[in-house]
């Protein structure tokens, strides 16, 4: 078995997906959102890029099969192969390429090439970048890149911000055809040959303008002017009526520019109490909430990978009671208790912060209790029977199987050093915006 939890990829096993945050998914999108609200999953400025240009070309074809979801699948898979073609992702490039055991090969035939390849998920992968951006592009919780109305991707159409956006990307020039040209010709092309055949043509220019790490100097412009603006009247209620909690953060860290690559907890403290402002205080504790609910879920993450390690030497069924008195799977639970403690006094402090519906209860200390309720969260991988835990179908998986460790977080935990990942991911942004 591997050394931790893990989320099998390249393999089909039905329903093999497990909840990265063990049920805690809502109430950690909550908890983002009010430290920086409305960048939902967008990392990369190309991410929102390759959104818009795909509905802006969807759109534009008016064909039935095009539809906003495989163009902009066929679009991410087209950039990310590229960047394999071109020997494989520099180290800045690395977390926006995704596909490498699918769409790194196979760089001469035209057929690998073809809209029609790429647009299915088996030839790329199954969660592609389109599906964390989308929240990002909407007028009522996003940046609005597309009209108000329903949020799924297929009926989105662009707002004008969003049409900005797809001309920057699209009006690039490919060796002597505008972008937006080499793409439609690739869509229509109903041969799978001469569809690949198509970017075979040009594709070094193609990676030039398509590689995730070159957004335009257009691109990056027309992002920066949205992460300025700020919060809508959709938004705004839910930050406490704090129309400035994204435009304070984003402002600041434009001022900082490259020296927030240094930034710490104590500057973000600094930055927000100093404001001297009922807002910018309401805004650090909910920086402090999402500390205490992540460092929760550390927790029972770690309570999960001792799980793990009672199993790995190829028990198929274990007693729960064993389980929880077990050295390992006892410390770890202590660590949960400890931290859900201090999760739930500073909800005690701050009641308008908790979150209804929790999956884990941050108020429970006793080890069997907490083993039941961290397994009840990966069936796949652990399930009661009776008084027993017993190995699901991933858990007895030979160990062979390729190992997708994205979700197993790395970033230190302690309040000292601490900083909330949507701020990381905005400052990301901020970067890339100001300097490329």
């Amino acid at each position: 078995m591997p050394d931790s939890w893990f989320l099998p990829a390249s393999i089909s096993l039905p329903a093999s997906r497990i909840d990265g945050t063990l049920g805690l998914r809502r109430a950690l999108r909550v908890s983002h959102e009010r430290v920086v609200p409305g960048i939902g999953g967008l990392r990369f400025v190309r991410q929102a890029a390759w959104a818009c240009a795909a509905i802006d070309l969807a759109q534009k074809a008016q064909q039935p099969a095009l539809t906003n979801i495989r163009v902009a699948n066929a679009l991410e898979a087209l950039a990310c192969k590229l960047v394999f073609y071109g020997g494989g992702p520099a180290e800045e490039e690395r977390p926006r390429v995704r596909g490498v055991t699918r769409l790194g090969i196979s760089h001469s035939e035209p057929g690998q090439w073809a809209y029609a390849h790429l647009h299915e998920p088996k030839h790329y992968v199954s969660q592609p970048f389109r599906q964390s951006t989308t929240a990002s592009l909407t007028e009522d919780v996003g940046l609005g890149f597309v009209a108000a109305g329903p949020m799924r991707f297929n009926t989105m159409k662009l707002s004008q911000r969003g049409t900005d956006l797809a001309d920057a990307f699209l009006e690039q020039r490919a060796s002597r055809s505008y972008l937006r040209t080499v793409l439609t010709q690739w869509l229509s092309e109903p041969n799978p040959q001469a569809s690949g055949n198509t970017v075979l043509a040009t594709r070094d220019a193609l990676l030039n303008v398509m590689r995730p790490s070159r957004a335009s100097e257009q691109e990056r412009v027309t992002v920066q002017r949205c992460l300025a603006l700020p919060l809508n009247k959709q938004q705004a209620p839910h930050m406490s009526g704090d129309q400035q909690r994204r435009t304070r953060i984003y402002s600041w860290l434009a001022e900082l520019g490259g020296q927030a690559e240094d930034l710490t907890i104590d500057d973000l403290e600094r930055h927000l109490t100093g404001a001297h402002s009922a807002a910018a205080d309401a805004h650090w504790v909910a920086c402090q909430e999402n500390f205490y609910l992540e460092r929760f879920m550390h927790a029972a993450r770690a309570v999960l990978e001792a799980l793990i390690g009672a199993f790995r030497e190829g028990a198929s069924t274990c007693s729960l009671q064993a389980l929880a008195a077990s050295e390992a799977i006892h410390q770890a639970c202590l660590q949960y208790g400890a931290t859900g403690a201090a999760y739930d006094r500073f909800l005690h402090t701050h009641p308008s912060f908790r979150i209804a519906s929790l999956s884990l209860d941050p108020t429970q200390s006793a080890s069997q209790r907490i083993v039941e309720q961290v397994a009840a969260q990966v069936p796949l991988l652990l399930h009661r029977e009776g008084d027993k835990l017993v190995a699901g179908a991933l858990m007895r998986t030979p160990p062979s199987v390729e190992v997708d460790r994205t979700l197993l977080d790395q970033h230190d935990m302690r309040e000292g050093t601490w900083l909330p990942r949507r701020l990381l991911q905005l400052r990301g942004l901020t970067l890339e915006c100001l300097y490329g």
